[in-house]
């Protein structure tokens, strides 16, 4: 029996990416040997109503299919783990399998894979929360990362260094983690070597 395919994707970067993304999800159903009878496409850029419009139709057509082929978790729609169960909970019902490409995660080979789906899901949802929020943080003009050490500071550290105080000490007594201090030594290494050249 042929299988019969539903392929979605949501990209970020508008159509040219989405017929990429098409494109990489076709080849790989045509070597699986499926024949693909719908494909949907959202724009991650739209918020509010009609975020996920051909998410919706997708669903409306489930008893057509026999699988659904995402590029990656970070592509469902929702924001937890519940809203995964959801989703899978209605393939089930439906009989069909989601199979995510870039992951190598399909639901139809047993338990294991619904368990690599949902810790793929996380971290694609927690990965994207983190970017939207840095980039909303750089918008607003904040710094991301961690402050820089002030240069009266780095130098009393290079002092402390070069007195035989080691790494921990070093920090512990100017406030500032082990790897500030890590990272202010090989600084000076590395100028002291552009300068003897």
């Amino acid at each position: 029996m042929t299988l019969r395919v539903a392929l979605y994707v949501r990209s970020h970067s508008g159509s040219p990416q989405t017929a990429e993304l098409l494109c990489d999800l076709r080849q790989d159903v045509e070597r699986r040997g499926g024949v693909i009878v719908a494909s949907h496409s959202d724009d991650g850029r739209i918020v509010g109503r009609g975020k996920y419009s051909g998410w919706r139709t997708l669903l409306t057509n489930l008893e057509w299919v026999d699988q659904v082929v995402v590029g990656s978790a970070g592509d469902l729609p929702g924001q937890k783990v519940q809203d995964l169960f959801k989703i899978l909970d209605l393939f089930r019902h439906h009989g069909v399998g989601l199979y995510l490409v870039h992951d190598g995660i399909n639901t139809g080979a047993g338990s294991a894979a619904v368990l690599d789906l949902i810790s793929a899901y996380c971290r694609a949802k927690l990965s994207e929360a983190i970017k939207f929020g840095q980039t909303g943080a750089r918008t607003r003009g904040k710094v991301i990362g961690r402050p820089r050490v002030p240069d009266p500071i780095r130098r009393r550290i290079l002092h402390a260094l070069s007195n035989g105080y080691g790494i921990r000490i070093t920090a512990r007594t100017f406030g500032v983690s082990p790897g500030s201090v890590l990272n202010i030594k090989r600084m000076h290494r590395v100028e002291r070597e552009k300068m003897a050249a």
